[in-house]
């Protein structure tokens, strides 16, 4: 089993000066972990070529980039920032890119139907799958913890995934919870992984 760091959470670090390419790559050695999972916006902060040279110099990889791309708000963007991810995925010789269908799009979905929002996740993501077959990179998703979309609970997820057979999904215990607060892991894995 190989563990992978997301370190997102060290964001407030980065621009206190706190933390750096070089540093964050020596904790996941320090810590046994071989493998970072890293926003987009995060590569962008740290530097390219920081990056590139903190993993190399640590024996560490980049396993999955993640994308934050428009979905709803500012969505006739979303093919240029789906190839600058795709840019940055080979950059880093990255296979996996996880799509987030949008951030602070609240105001968007509300004047949106339940079914239209799902309707836009699955064109999007169809898109970036059928894209991401061009440049050898496989798409995927996690349950979204955000209540104003339908991609929160278990079913949503299954539901997207029979829309769009190509994507992958990451199983985000905790995301569930925001739309069933007392889900059934287990029960949940299941639905998912038929």
């Amino acid at each position: 089993m190989e563990l992978s760091l997301m370190s997102f959470s060290f964001m407030g670090d980065i621009a206190a000066f706190r933390m750096n390419a070089d540093k964050l790559c020596r904790v996941a050695k320090e810590n046994g972990i071989s493998c970072l999972d890293l926003m987009t916006f995060e590569v962008r902060l740290y530097g390219v070529r920081s990056l590139k040279k903190a993993l190399a110099k640590h024996g560490i990889r980049c396993g999955c980039l993640i994308a934050t791309l428009p979905f709803y708000s500012g969505v006739e963007r979303f093919p240029t920032e789906l190839e600058r991810a795709f840019s940055l995925c080979e950059q880093f010789g990255v296979k996996d890119l996880m799509v987030v269908p949008g951030a602070m799009d609240q105001k968007a979905c509300a004047g949106l139907r339940r079914n239209e929002i799902f309707r836009r996740a699955a064109e999007c993501y169809t898109l970036a799958a059928e894209r991401g077959k061009e440049h050898g990179i496989r798409i995927l998703f996690e349950d979204t913890p955000q209540p104003h979309k339908p991609l929160s609970s278990a079913e949503d997820c299954r539901r997207l995934l029979d829309a769009v057979p190509e994507l992958g999904f990451v199983f985000d215990t905790a995301n569930f919870l925001v739309s069933e607060t007392d889900c059934d892991i287990l029960k949940d894995c299941q639905l998912l992984t038929n």
